[in-house]
């Protein structure tokens, strides 16, 4: 069987190269509307045969991995896929970067399927029982005790900061949120950060008493989350919260009663990613529009994430150098530690460095105040190039390493169910944002947490 899947993964390396040589060599001189069109449908097929493919050797179809890759695509392409078959969209942005546009295409469309490659490499069989941590032979009810108490102490200042940060958001808009964000203590912004990991915790170590408090609170922290500004983190949030709920109702025989609140759920957050979309947009959720389809309206919202790589296509290397790994760099180190923890301020230093990206809208472009944001192409266009496709392969294979393939049903060890809850949680948008986000998830997810619980779990099993 390994002999087997080394076989298949040289066959769809080969596949890629031939891919990769058709859309770079074999298009040109072709029209611009047929270029994005093959690139497009062509990516999306070698995506779902890649899929497929995953599937064939695994047994197993929704993945946390899988999700992601969905996300990734997204992101990525979502715009695109919508401009190639001419569906009606706002597409003021994409326009405006109209002689890049066959570009941003090509290089989407191969880093779709790049990621799709890495899916299929890093899958395997009994991913599960390959994640065994150290915390599984901890007291389990020593944990759950430590993850309750560590929810509402960092509870007692991310829930309040979060009802501020809304009542900014409906004075000031999502700049205002922004500007508030930029004045808060990294102390502080550390304990929001890790609110979210210990209410992962609690729901799947706790009581089911706990778990519905646990549950309430934090369904609360994330709406109002996605309604200043950080919609996609929130709504994401959500997902996951019901994913777990499905997973235990499940084991307890209510597996028709979870699945319906599942869909409804799912639906519902469809829904709020349109509305916090055109809030986001228009700083009142009064002055939303809904004149598309609700699907067309979502995946044109989440695929806004290509107008960076158009962004950064149109000033590198004319304008701005090509960095070869140097903020891939600063972002490594800055994502490892915490800013707070360096009183020289050489850390934070790096932070501001490794987002240089932030200032190319004011500096080189003339648009609208709310940013384009970041994503992985970009950033990895900004660091290499066109080269900066291999990059997107190694990123991928990290990020597959650790949610890997195993369905959350399936998933019977408690701390690997919570790692791949929390890091799906954090890289659920890592789509639209830079590496930074990847180092910062593993080191706070994973070994933050791991080191936090042994030393306050002092009862073994």
């Amino acid at each position: 069987m390994a002999n087997s899947k080394k076989k298949h993964i040289l066959f769809w390396g080969f596949i890629i190269l031939l891919y990769v040589f058709f859309l770079l060599n074999i298009l040109k001189g072709m029209s611009d509307e047929f270029v994005i069109r093959i690139s497009v449908v062509s990516s999306l097929t070698l995506l779902i045969l890649l899929i497929r493919s995953t599937y064939a050797y695994t047994s197993t179809l929704l993945t946390p991995g899988l999700i992601f890759l969905i996300s990734f695509y997204l992101f990525q392409n979502g715009q695109i896929l919508l401009y190639s078959l001419s569906v009606d969209f706002n597409t003021f942005y994409i326009n405006k970067f109209g002689a890049k546009i066959v570009e941003a295409s090509i290089f989407s469309s191969i880093s779709n399927v790049i990621a799709a490659y890495a899916y299929f490499v890093k899958s395997r069989k009994s991913s599960d029982a390959r994640r065994i941590s150290k915390i599984d032979y901890l007291d389990r009810n020593s944990i759950a005790i430590l993850a309750y108490k560590s929810f509402w102490i960092m509870g007692a200042v991310a829930i309040p900061l979060i009802i501020v940060k809304f009542g900014v958001s409906l004075k000031g808009g999502y700049q205002a949120v922004r500007i508030l964000e930029g004045c808060i203590p990294q102390i502080i912004s550390f304990v929001e950060y890790l609110f979210p990991l210990f209410a992962f915790l609690s729901l799947i170590y706790c009581s089911e008493k706990k778990v519905k408090v646990t549950r309430m609170f934090f369904i609360i922290w994330l709406l109002l989350t996605s309604m200043c500004g950080d919609r996609t983190t929130g709504l994401s949030g959500l997902l996951l919260v019901f994913f777990l709920n499905y997973k235990f109702s499940s084991s307890q025989g209510k597996t028709k009663s979870a699945f319906i609140k599942l869909i409804v759920a799912a639906f519902l957050l469809l829904l709020m990613i349109r509305i916090a979309g055109s809030y986001r947009s228009n700083a009142s959720i009064s002055d939303a529009n809904f004149e598309n389809s609700l699907v067309v309206d979502v995946v044109s919202e989440l695929g806004f994430s290509v107008v960076p790589l158009l962004n950064i296509m149109e000033i590198c290397p004319s304008t701005v150098s090509i960095q070869y790994g140097y903020e891939y760099l600063l972002s490594f180190i800055g994502g490892c530690i915490p800013t707070f923890l360096d009183p020289t301020g050489t850390v934070k230093t790096i932070n501001g460095m490794s987002r240089s990206f932030e200032d190319f809208q004011s500096l080189y472009l003339n648009f609208d105040s709310f940013g384009f944001g970041w994503s992985l192409n970009a950033d990895a266009y900004y660091n290499f190039g066109w080269y900066g496709l291999i990059s997107i392969f190694f990123i991928c294979l990290i990020i597959f390493h650790y949610l890997g393939n195993t369905s959350f049903k399936n998933v019977s060890k408690d701390f690997y169910l919570y790692e791949v809850c929390a890091l799906l949680f954090m890289w659920i948008t890592l789509p639209r944002r830079d590496s930074y986000y990847l180092w910062k998830a593993i080191v706070y997810c994973v070994v933050f947490m791991q080191f936090y619980i042994t030393i306050f779990t002092k009862k073994r099993v």
